[in-house]
């Protein structure tokens, strides 16, 4: 399974929810919403993030990324 494929789980918990509607901060790049398997929080990342990404919440990662 690719990484911003919708149910992809990375090594942190991290699932992809799917693709958002917002513009990616990085050049050609997509934000996708997300969600915590440990605490539930919801946010959005980079598609090149994915597989590196903590929650903001609970895994002291990178706050949730912002559309352009």
């Amino acid at each position: 399974m690719g990484t911003t494929e919708t149910g992809y789980e990375n090594a942190n918990g991290q699932k992809v929810l799917g693709p958002s509607d917002l513009t990616s901060n990085h050049h050609n790049q997509r934000l996708f919403e997300m969600s915590c398997t440990h605490c539930g929080c919801g946010y959005n990342a980079n598609g090149c993030d994915i597989h590196i990404r903590r929650c903001p919440s609970c895994q002291n990662g990178k706050p949730s990324s912002e559309a352009l």
